[in-house]
């Protein structure tokens, strides 16, 4: 569970301790699967938070789209520390385990992972991406395309 009370907000969680990312309120989640000492991931960071910020201001996306890091072999400490030398704008959440990382076959970071829930809440994976993006508001706009989510509106 994200430690800062504004990123349970943003992802609609409640509580303390773990979570399933079935529970974020949101249609569509991208994942970004990073770990908080690879000198890519670091260099992507700002490009993330402008993706972020493209969402944000978009009230016909916003609150259907929701993004998240996911930091492999990081503990919340190092984690805390990225997100303050990067100033991720978005939540990070641990997985000193890789167990996420594992689920979803990932192999280097940073690799970004697109899920669709259904009605019934079940994931779909409709997006899967190694290594990093160049313009937010493109990358952003083939996460649309892909997940069908305009079409469904």
């Amino acid at each position: 569970m994200p430690q800062s009370e504004r990123d349970r907000t943003y992802l609609g969680l409640e509580g303390s301790g773990t979570f399933k990312l079935n529970q974020i309120k949101t249609r569509i989640l991208i994942i970004e699967i990073l770990n908080s000492y690879c000198p890519h991931c670091q260099h992507e960071a700002p490009r993330v938070n402008n993706l972020f910020r493209n969402l944000h201001e978009r009230a016909d996306l916003k609150d259907h789209i929701k993004i998240i890091g996911i930091g492999i072999g990081d503990s919340s400490d190092e984690l805390n520390l990225f997100k303050e030398e990067y100033q991720v704008i978005f939540p990070l959440i641990p997985d000193q385990n890789s167990a996420i990382g594992n689920t979803f076959g990932v192999k280097g970071t940073p690799t970004f992972i697109g899920i669709r829930f259904n009605d019934q809440g079940l994931p779909d994976k409709f997006f899967f991406q190694e290594g990093g993006f160049k313009k937010a508001p493109r990358f952003l706009n083939e996460i649309i395309k892909r997940s069908k989510l305009k079409q469904e509106e």
